[in-house]
C-alpha cells in the first residue's frame, strides 16, 4: 500500500461528473466501482487507476473515499507466468465479463508489494484484480490453486516485450 497526503473535493464550479482528488481532475466516468470491496477494505468501493508518468509500466489503483489508501498494480500481460493464471466464468459473470466479450472489456492486474528490506518487488498472482473496462466495475478474485502464490518475486517473472 502507498500512503500519500491526499484530500477529495467537489469543485463547485465543476459539475458533479468531475471530483478534484490531490489536484488532479478525476471524472466520474474514470471511477472503478469495486462492487464487494477488496479483501481487507471491504467498505471501500470506489477507485481510479493511474499511471506512473516516471515509472511505466507500474500503475496506482487509488482508493476516491480514503484518500490514505492505495495500491501498486502491474498489467498481468507483462508477467510471465500469466499463461497459469485461470480465473473461471462463473468469477467473471460477477462483474458482467461473459465468454464472448473476454479480452476485449477486460483489464486484469496484480498487486504488488514492496520489501524494502530485501529490496525485492512481487506480485499477489493468487488474487488478481480483474476489471469489466465498459461497464467501470471490478473484482479481487481470489483463485484457488495452491501453484499461485501471494508473493511472486518479479526480479526473474517480468516480461517486459510481447504483451499479447
Amino acid at each position: 500500500m502507498i500512503r500519500q497526503q491526499s484530500t477529495i473535493i467537489k469543485d463547485p464550479s465543476q459539475s458533479d461528473e468531475i471530483i478534484i482528488f490531490n489536484d488532479m481532475k478525476v471524472e466520474q466516468e474514470n471511477t472503478i466501482e469495486f462492487i464487494y470491496g477488496l479483501p481487507g477494505f471491504e467498505m471501500l468501493t470506489k477507485f481510479v487507476i493511474k499511471d506512473i508518468e516516471d515509472y511505466p509500466p507500474f500503475k496506482v489503483l487509488q482508493s476516491l473515499e480514503e484518500p490514505d489508501i492505495s495500491m501498486l498494480i502491474l498489467d498481468i500481460r507483462l508477467l510471465k507466468i500469466r499463461e497459469q493464471i485461470k480465473i473461471s466464468f462463473g468469477e467473471l459473470e460477477k462483474i458482467e465479463i461473459y465468454p464472448d466479450s473476454l479480452g476485449e472489456n477486460t483489464e486484469i492486474y496484480v498487486i504488488l508489494k514492496v520489501n524494502d528490506k530485501k529490496q525485492e518487488l512481487s506480485a499477489n498472482v493468487k488474487a488478481p484484480l480483474v476489471i469489466n473496462t465498459e461497464k467501470k466495475i471490478g473484482g479481487q478474485i481470489i483463485l484457488d490453486d495452491e501453484n499461485l502464490s501471494v508473493e511472486y518475486l518479479l526480479k526473474e517473472g517480468l516480461r517486459l516485450t510481447d504483451t499479447n
